[in-house]
């Protein structure tokens, strides 16, 4: 694996499995440290293994385990076991939406102006509210709302060639 897949492979999958891991520990900084760890073990690894968005969210969610136990949540850690037990990850799906979230980062990069990829990803990568994503952006939060809106128009369009129903 070499310095430009990683960095895809983190961008793509950074948000979401930041989210799978803040909901289930409920603080930021452990979240992000718990991907982090994650990503940094894909990386010195060396190779890619079948599956990076299964592999990633597996190693996301021991971590989250070992994070609840250190704080000694046992109750909590043995939920998330649970969940990991029930919820087999289903690799076409993980597959799928890697694949997915991959196009509509190469759709915001090369066919989105600037402006209206940065309102998208406030809005709905880092899940801002439009008032936020607005006073972050210097930008009235009408401006958001028709750059959201063009830009989902848009994925739409590009993706639908592509059987993705998900945006």
């Amino acid at each position: 694996m070499d310095i430009t897949q990683f960095e895809s492979i983190y961008r793509s999958c950074f948000e979401g499995l930041y989210r799978m891991a803040y909901v289930r520990l409920r603080e930021p900084d452990d979240a992000r440290d718990v991907v982090q760890d994650a990503m940094l073990r894909l990386w010195q690894s060396g190779r890619l293994p079948d599956n990076v968005p299964a592999y990633l969210a597996r190693a996301v969610l021991n971590g989250v385990i070992d994070r609840l136990r250190a704080r000694g949540l046992d109750d909590r850690s043995r939920i998330v076991a649970a969940e990991l037990i029930r919820e087999e990850y289903d690799g076409d799906e993980e597959a799928r939406l890697a694949s997915l979230r991959a196009g509509v980062e190469q759709i915001l990069d090369n066919e989105i102006s600037p402006e209206a990829a940065a309102a998208f990803r406030a809005v709905h990568i880092r899940g801002l509210e439009y008032k936020e994503a607005a006073h972050l952006l210097g930008v009235t939060r009408a401006t958001i709302n028709k750059h959201v809106v063009n830009v989902l128009r848009r994925l739409r369009e590009k993706l639908k060639y592509e059987k993705y129903d998900a945006i």
